[in-house]
């Protein structure tokens, strides 16, 4: 049951944690075996469970901010909490950008033979006949496959960038717009940089299905596949998750949740958040394209 300790308010002892570590398990366990149909049957449930999750989390609340359950210090501890979840995200982002890194400046001239300490022997040990290139156009084992041609930045990518950051900059107006009591401001922002995110994914998936077909690049083909759908994919969801918030954010807005007076960090948490998928996109951008 849920309890007040002087101004502070405790929400009930819920299960939707324990839920959501469930569906994350299925869809990570799904995502390993996409290829079978119990993959894909565990993917599904594992996201479906996840929205699931999502929605009934928003919907308590909105229904405890409404009843004006929230003060300064909850207000503190919700900054405090997207701050974390962001940092969070960071370091996943963080992660795979290291590895893409690690792979281009130093596997690659020790495949070939260029890099420093012994790399020589490496290089006629395993695979005598290869050639540092990024994108790796060829691999080392031929049955990996691998790209015909380069996939070039200035097309797609390019545009998909400036719709991002176009869209950020209209968020981050409609916030201030917010702030100074502008509410049409405001929601034509939001809508606009929903629109926006939504030709971004359009985009996003349009350009992956070229890369596969003229490419010929795949998850499977060696290590520059697996990371480009690995990052794009990753980012990808953020950007659904920030659209889904983004909507929530707008429908409670049309119902005049947020006024001057009030609390709106839930207008400000969406902001932040689809501001840092714009960032963690132009670093995409720059890795994948221009490193």
């Amino acid at each position: 049951m849920a309890q007040q300790h002087g101004s502070y308010y405790v929400p009930e002892y819920s299960a939707l944690p324990i839920i959501g570590s469930i569906g994350l398990l299925l869809t990570a366990v799904g995502s390993l075996n996409f290829n079978e149909f119990w993959g894909q049957v565990s993917t599904a449930l594992g996201v479906f469970t996840l929205i699931t999750i999502l929605a009934s989390w928003l919907t308590s609340v909105v229904r405890e901010s409404r009843a004006g359950l929230y003060d300064k210090q909850m207000d503190r501890t919700f900054r405090w909490g997207m701050f974390w979840f962001i940092f969070c995200e960071l370091n996943l982002f963080f992660i795979l950008y290291f590895t893409l890194i690690y792979v281009r400046a130093y596997t690659l001239p020790w495949l070939a033979g260029t890099g420093a300490g012994g790399s020589l022997l490496t290089h006629y040990l395993l695979w005598p006949n290869f050639q540092a290139q990024w994108p790796l156009t060829v691999n080392p084992a031929p049955s990996f496959g691998g790209l015909h041609v380069s996939p070039l930045a200035w097309g797609l990518p390019a545009l998909n960038t400036a719709i991002l950051l176009i869209s950020a900059v209209v968020t981050t107006l409609a916030a201030w717009a917010l702030k100074k009591g502008r509410m049409a401001g405001a929601n034509s922002g939001l809508l606009v940089s929903i629109i926006l995110g939504i030709a971004f994914l359009a985009l996003q998936f349009h350009y992956c299905a070229l890369v596969i077909k003229d490419y010929g690049l795949t998850a499977g083909s060696g290590i520059y596949g697996s990371l480009f759908f690995i990052i794009l994919g990753f980012h990808s969801v953020h950007v659904v998750i920030g659209l889904i918030l983004m909507a929530v954010i707008l429908l409670r807005s049309f119902k005049q949740h947020f006024t001057l007076a009030s609390k709106h960090f839930a207008f400000e948490a969406a902001v932040w958040f689809w501001c840092f998928i714009t960032v963690m996109w132009l670093v995409n951008f720059i890795l994948m394209f221009g490193f």
